[in-house]
């Protein structure tokens, strides 16, 4: 069993770390987003921008750096593929919960609903496009 545990981790060691790494990139996020959205009292496509963006500069320097350290190496390309994607992304979120605040609906559930389904592209979107991580470098060193 403790055999088969460790199996699946350095199975999916990348995909575990870029999990951590999102779960402290959506803190900056969702912290940024709420001062901006509350005590500032920005629209929230503004409060969206400056804090997934906030997130996603933190995000780019601990994945260039760990979660996919394997991968091409930290370059003006790569830095401008990952802004311009977290642009994208950041823009269609942030027009979703317009829609969603517009409706009346609970801002704060459908934040984090949007927040994992994001993370969910990004992570097939840098693996294989940004960083490009190669399937063989994907496999477990046993």
């Amino acid at each position: 069993m403790k055999e088969a545990i460790i199996k699946l981790i350095k199975k999916f060691r990348r995909l575990i770390v870029f999990g951590f790494v999102g779960v402290a990139n959506t803190l900056v996020d969702y912290l940024i987003f709420a001062l901006c959205y509350e005590l500032a009292a920005l629209p929230v496509i503004i409060s969206q921008f400056v804090g997934y963006m906030s997130g996603s500069v933190f995000g780019y320097f601990v994945n260039s750096n760990v979660t996919f350290r394997e991968g091409r190496g930290r370059t003006k390309a790569q830095w401008a593929q990952y802004l311009g994607i977290d642009i994208v992304l950041t823009a269609l979120s942030g027009a979703f919960l317009e829609w969603v605040e517009g409706r009346g609906l609970p801002i704060y559930l459908f934040k984090i609903i949007t927040t994992v389904a994001v993370a969910l592209i990004h992570y097939v979107i840098y693996k294989y496009f940004v960083f490009k991580i190669k399937k063989e470098e994907d496999a477990p060193n046993e």
